[in-house]
């Protein structure tokens, strides 16, 4: 049965990150001071929907397991920025359940209780839905929250694709949820049966959808993410959006929408022409992010068809651009909303990718480890050569690229590229303010030494032969065999 994390209050604080030297996650208090990790517990969610709560309980979809493989039976709430630190510590964060809120939308407006008709409304599209009987629901006093298990547990980052694909099918039904659950693997929800305001809780509900996993799965077809705003049955304004695509796995049709109101699914050319080429590889990039690519191969496969398709191929610095414009979170549903990129537009993504990091003091070589993380997963430029990190730069003479040893200004600007450095919290509740990445911070990085950002042996300007027999011509960093290749245009 799937698990989910309690809360006996919505204001517990969260866990930005931080631990002690025996690796055991601190919470800041509002004072200030450094706290112990609170201990939430984690439960059966069909054991957890049935109580009545004595407080406005909420809940939180995520479960910890640690690096024994053991499922932490309590954990703390978990903010964004704490991500990256349960991995270093060897744990991970999973998902196997997936929840929605469906608001009345005029109740939404007016904050006022959902009329018995939408009511009715829902629970009649409810019920003609094909995975009806894996369905949970509980009515709220807005609207109604679904909730149903999930074929197999998930990492946050690809729960967040399952979830933007599924509420377009549920649209598809006339279903419209409010896509803010959409955007936060960490969003908390309240229980069914609570105390509010001092007064219990009993709306109707019907756990049985529980006993069943969710019968669908991810199409593989480039499916965009869903118009925004909040949702409601086909009564209140909801039903099917003005264009269908066909779910490949299961047969259901799937809305989508596209920034180009005649445009279909975006579909990559064999020929790319000059007008067309920035705009193209922008949305290539995000189609594969949408398809769960790495930046790396994401990077990787753009640099191939730049060189392979374009008319005339785009700078390669360009190009690393364009991706990481394509890993901003508004390209999340697979495609590209705005009509150039590049400049403001890749300064944008950078700031809303970066990954969240107190300074706190006494904690250098927890948040030097946490950032090592952040930059790992997010620079793919970034390498270790002969006890030093090194990077790839290319010539403004001949077009070449050169390995080029780090020094700490220039790890710094990568920092702040990927890192958000912030002040602790304020005595006054209030976050802390921004900081530049602190120069000790950056030399503590550069004198780690045992990193783990990949190995690069050289930098090459045509295919290779591995040591196992194979060709490799594919553009940027070859794992095999630690070369990176960047073909001379």
């Amino acid at each position: 049965m799937s698990q989910i994390l309690i809360l006996k209050k919505r204001e517990t604080l969260g866990w930005d990150g931080a631990y002690d030297a025996e690796k055991r996650p601190l919470i800041g208090k509002k004072n200030g001071a450094i706290g112990e990790w609170n201990y939430n517990p984690v439960v059966d969610v069909a054991t957890a929907f049935a109580k009545q709560y004595t407080t406005d309980a909420h809940f939180a979809l995520y479960y910890l397991e640690g690096p024994d493989g053991e499922i932490a039976t309590e954990c703390p709430r978990l903010n964004m920025a704490a991500l990256p630190a349960t991995r270093v510590l060897g744990g991970q964060v999973w998902i196997d359940l997936l929840v929605y809120d469906i608001d009345d939308a005029v109740a939404h407006k007016e904050h006022t209780p959902a009329s018995a008709d939408w009511r009715a409304e829902f629970h009649r599209q409810l019920d003609l839905l094909p995975w009806r009987e894996c369905m949970a629901w509980y009515e709220t006093k807005g609207g109604a929250r679904i909730a149903t298990r999930l074929p197999e547990r998930l990492r946050p980052e690809t729960y967040l694709q399952w979830c933007r694909e599924f509420a377009a099918v549920l649209a598809s039904h006339g279903i419209e949820v409010d896509l803010a659950c959409t955007k936060d693997w960490n969003r908390l929800f309240r229980l069914p049966f609570v105390r509010r305001n001092g007064v219990d809780q009993r709306l109707p509900a019907d756990f049985a959808g529980f006993e069943k996993t969710l019968n669908w799965r991810p199409t593989r077809d480039p499916q965009p993410q869903p118009a925004s705003g909040n949702g409601s049955p086909a009564a209140r304004g909801g039903g099917a959006s003005r264009r269908q695509m066909t779910n490949a796995g299961a047969g259901e049709g799937v809305s989508s929408s596209s920034p180009d109101e005649d445009a279909g699914p975006f579909v990559l050319p064999e020929h790319i022409r000059c007008g067309r080429r920035n705009r193209t590889l922008h949305q290539y990039a995000c189609q594969l992010r949408y398809y769960g690519a790495t930046r790396d191969e994401i990077l990787a496969k753009v640099i191939e068809v730049n060189m392979s398709r374009c008319e005339v191929p785009e700078d390669q610095d360009k190009v690393i651009k364009l991706v990481e414009s394509a890993m901003d979170p508004r390209y999340a549903g697979g495609v590209a909303n705005q009509s150039s990129h590049g400049g403001q537009d890749a300064a944008d993504s950078d700031a809303a990718q970066r990954v969240r990091l107190i300074i706190r003091p006494g904690n250098l070589a927890e948040l030097v480890d946490q950032a090592e993380v952040a930059l790992r997963e997010r620079d793919p430029l970034l390498f270790q050569r002969a006890h030093r990190l090194v990077t790839v730069t290319r010539s403004v003479d001949d077009g070449t690229h050169t390995i080029v040893k780090v020094d700490v200004d220039h790890l710094r600007y990568r920092m702040s590229k990927h890192i958000e450095f912030r002040r602790p919290e304020k005595a006054n509740g209030k976050s802390g303010g921004r900081l530049d990445p602190p120069k000790d911070f950056v030399e503590a990085l550069l004198a780690k030494g045992d990193w783990s950002f990949p190995n690069l042996r050289a930098v090459s300007d045509t295919a290779i032969l591995r040591t196992d027999g194979t060709i490799c011509c594919t553009p940027g960093y070859d794992a095999a065999s630690c070369i990176y290749i960047s073909p001379h245009v």
